[in-house]
């Protein structure tokens, strides 16, 4: 039998991930992927709940299966600002520049201010993205006082997945849900000149439950001045001529949703 391998054939394109700056190659998507996301988002027609989770499932393993180099890319450890700039850049280079996206006017007295009567717009995704805080380049060690710091890493695609997985979104305080993200997210914590790293989960929790609120919040804070994509878009209204502007932070939801 012919040895047919027609990946050989599909284009490949570089792209720098944001935050770890970790230099990809991505292949369009396939027939094969579009029935991935094609059978998640039939589960259901509102995202919420597993179907969030099963929607980021899916989309984890068209971006895993899209990615070329380096092979077997570990993306749950990365940042999650880096995979979904990943996939809006696979959505790119596979759909095309342009999207279309249904807008509603600021407007109130426009007719396309109201719910059911939106106005179908062009735009370009490389003029809707950019990174938002790229250029604030800050040390991962926090020092919290004196002689007490901690060593972080932003937040990975891991640790969303388990976010969205259990009902805890639903259920949970904000401050449990910032708790839980900020010990997750502790390397290693340093006392005088000693550095304490490979620690449990309890471990990290006791250490972030003995803070006081100025010092959660320095650590809090670091996580939100972190490089993320945003995608910001622009438009003069057909109708009333209003000038309009909408943000989206969550790529997945707004390429997806």
């Amino acid at each position: 039998m012919a040895d047919l391998n027609f990946l050989d054939m599909i284009e490949h394109r570089t792209i720098v991930l944001p935050c770890s700056k970790k230099m990809i190659k991505m292949r369009p998507i396939l027939i094969k992927e579009e029935k991935i996301l094609v059978m998640a988002a039939s589960e259901s027609e509102v995202l919420e709940g597993e179907e969030v989770k099963d929607m980021l499932d899916a989309i984890c393993q068209v971006v895993s299966n899209c990615t070329v180099e380096p092979k077997g890319l570990d993306w749950l450890s990365l940042p999650y600002s880096d995979f979904t700039y990943a996939f809006a850049q696979l959505r790119k280079i596979s759909i095309g520049e342009t999207f279309k996206l249904l807008v509603h006017c600021k407007d109130p007295k426009c007719k396309f201010h109201a719910k059911d009567t939106p106005e179908t717009r062009d735009f370009k995704i490389d003029e809707a993205l950019y990174i938002k805080n790229q250029d604030k380049a800050q040390s991962n060690i926090i020092r919290v006082k004196e002689n007490l710091g901690v060593e972080v890493f932003q937040m990975t695609l891991k640790f969303v997945k388990e976010l969205r997985s259990g009902d805890m979104l639903k259920k949970e305080h904000q401050l449990v849900i910032n708790t839980k993200m900020v010990q997750t997210h502790i390397k290693a914590i340093l006392k005088g000149e000693e550095r304490y790293e490979n620690l449990s989960p309890e471990e990290k929790g006791a250490f972030v439950d003995s803070l006081n609120t100025d010092q959660f919040n320095k650590i809090y804070d670091w996580h939100l001045e972190q490089p993320v994509p945003e995608i910001k878009i622009k438009w003069i209204c057909s109708e009333c001529k209003a000038q309009n502007e909408v943000s989206e932070v969550d790529l997945i939801n707004f390429f997806v949703g």
